[in-house]
């Protein structure tokens, strides 16, 4: 399997991307739909933070979930003014994570509130789901008593955003629900499961629930391969430099197409790291201090553990690309510098 990563991603890199009017037809967004895509690339952002003093858009935390078995976070976020719930999960970050990521298997789709038994998923994002499910329905279930006409968004970057949408999915159950309107917003997000799993996710979270966000050339849509047996499920929302909505494009609505088909790819670099604005004071500076993180999170890692994180990223990508530097981006926050 590694093998085969890395030569799938060699090829990649030597082939000539497509230009994605090539791919099907487009359709323009609004600047109220890209602000949304910036304001929740932000609580994305945090996620990725053991402690958020000062949370995006004055909101406040509510809960912090981890699952030390799959080391599987999320932040619960309340925000008064916009009398909403946000419910952000944490991508790829230690090397357990990384083991969830290479857990690329197919397997039966069996998670709670959900009825597709033809429908094959993600070994290890369904088993970080399943791992981190019970508490963190139970933290929306109080939320929600409190707050019961607030509305709830579910986002997520990376291996953060398969876990949104896995999340999306359960809530989307009567069974589960809770009687909360919410949508679900996801950044950077791998293939998650098979045909089948696209199709169900396409008829239970409609283009006006599910908001699927990538950014130019970024390769970790792309990693997870349909040859693999994997396809995203509709509706790609796709970002190109400059930042903006009048550079931003809707592609497709279901109809059985995979629209992540680009050839050439960056993977971990700025294409996966800067989506609709990326970045955020909770991930790159903790605000009591002022000093910048030089990780993504203050727990530090052992130089053997990021070496091993390094060598998966050869393995699973077929280039070197480990995030180590905090930098200054004028004009658009922060962002990590590979070194």
């Amino acid at each position: 399997m590694f093998a085969t990563a890395k030569i799938s991603g060699v090829l990649s890199l030597l082939v000539l991307a497509l230009p994605k009017a090539a791919l099907g037809e487009t359709f323009a967004i609004d600047e109220a739909l890209y602000a949304s895509f910036v304001r929740y690339t932000k609580f994305s952002a945090a996620a990725y933070a053991d402690d958020c003093p000062t949370a995006p858009e004055g909101a406040s935390v509510v809960k912090y979930v981890d699952v030390g078995g799959t080391d599987t976070q999320a932040t619960l976020f309340r925000d008064d003014e916009a009398e909403e719930l946000v419910l952000a999960f944490r991508g790829t970050s230690s090397l357990a994570d990384f083991v969830t990521d290479f857990s690329q298997d197919l397997v039966a789709y069996a998670s709670e509130g959900v009825d597709c038994a033809e429908c094959m998923v993600h070994e290890g994002f369904q088993e970080a789901w399943n791992s981190a499910s019970e508490e963190v329905l139970s933290a929306l279930s109080t939320a929600v008593e409190d707050e019961p006409t607030y509305n709830l968004t579910i986002t997520g970057h990376s291996l953060g955003a398969s876990l949104a949408v896995l999340a999306a999915a359960t809530m989307s159950s009567p069974a589960v629900n809770m009687g909360v309107s919410f949508k679900t917003y996801t950044f950077g997000q791998p293939r998650t499961g098979d045909p089948a799993f696209a199709d169900y996710i396409d008829s239970i979270l409609g283009p006006d629930v599910l908001f699927r966000v990538t950014h130019e050339n970024d390769g970790v849509p792309q990693t997870v391969t349909t040859a693999d047996g994997y396809r995203h499920h509709g509706t790609e929302y796709w970002e190109t430099d400059p930042a903006g909505g009048a550079n931003t494009v809707r592609y497709g609505v279901g109809g059985g197409i995979d629209w992540d088909q680009r050839g050439a790819f960056d993977v971990f670099g700025d294409f996966h790291r800067e989506s609709a604005g990326w970045g955020g004071e909770c991930l790159f500076r903790d605000l009591r201090t002022g000093e910048a993180w030089d990780k993504t999170r203050k727990r530090k890692r052992s130089r053997l553990a990021t070496a091993l994180a390094q060598v998966a990223c050869v393995l699973k990508f077929g280039r070197r690309s480990v995030a180590t530097t905090i930098v200054r981006k004028g004009g658009r926050g922060y962002k990590l510098e590979a070194g």
